[in-house]
């Protein structure tokens, strides 16, 4: 019986992903401190079904990997479980910028 061979499906764009950024305040946070974050619509099912599982590791490498500014990752990694969804929520109602390419 021949042995199969595992099968890797690769996406077109090579794997360098462009996302739409939003920024956003949050009232978790003082006046001013704005954050800006791929827009929510760029999330994988990966990455959904982690954070319903809460595994919120997945969430924290996702953004570095979008180049999210560190001291912003860090501030959402000092939040508590009752305020995740504030946060989000606050994430989701973001205006889209315009960034150089």
């Amino acid at each position: 019986m021949p042995v199969s061979k595992k099968r890797k499906i690769n996406r077109k764009d090579g794997g360098q992903k462009r996302y739409e950024m939003v920024q956003f305040t949050s009232e978790l946070f003082d006046e001013g401190e704005t954050f800006t974050f791929p827009d929510q619509k760029h999330m994988s099912l990966k990455l959904i079904a982690a954070l319903n599982e809460g595994d919120v590791g997945v969430l924290i490498a996702w953004l570095m990997s979008a180049k999210v500014d560190p001291a912003e990752i860090d501030a959402i990694g000092e939040l508590e479980q009752g305020e995740i969804e504030e946060f989000m929520s606050a994430w989701g109602r973001g205006s889209t910028i315009s960034l150089p390419k």
